[in-house]
């Protein structure tokens, strides 16, 4: 069960963020805890897709996996900035929406770069070789 961390007794932290994010949340639930040292070893996440975590919140906050059960729901959901919105339409979670990272996408080609790739639309035309 890769996508379930922590202290499921009672814990005073549940957050719920989506699955791409599972690399980075060790070492954040390990640095937040160490500023909040009542916190540790008592935060529970789960690192899934947000169609998922939706799907659990629309549940109450139940998981099933294989023949294990159980119910927890968040205090923070983490998708998204669309997602988020989504679910603070349907009332399933409150506004307001607080950005909390942002990205950059790149293209990688080859050394080079022999079909002269700069851009999106490049990708799309047809190939010579």
């Amino acid at each position: 069960m890769p996508d379930f961390h922590g202290n499921l007794d009672h814990p005073p932290l549940v957050i719920f963020v989506g699955g791409n994010y599972y690399v980075a949340m060790a070492p954040l639930v390990r640095a937040f805890s160490a500023r909040h040292p009542r916190l540790r070893g008592r935060i529970f996440y789960v690192t899934l897709p947000p169609g998922l975590l939706i799907k659990a919140m629309a549940n109450g906050g139940t998981f099933t996996s294989g023949n294990l059960t159980f119910t927890v729901a968040p205090d923070v959901y983490a998708a998204g900035l669309k997602k988020v919105q989504e679910q603070i339409a349907t009332r399933r979670v409150v506004s307001p929406a607080v950005p909390y990272a942002t990205n950059t996408l790149t293209i990688m080609v080859p050394a080079g770069n022999p079909a002269h790739i700069a851009g999106l639309a490049d990708l799309g035309r047809a190939c010579n070789s």
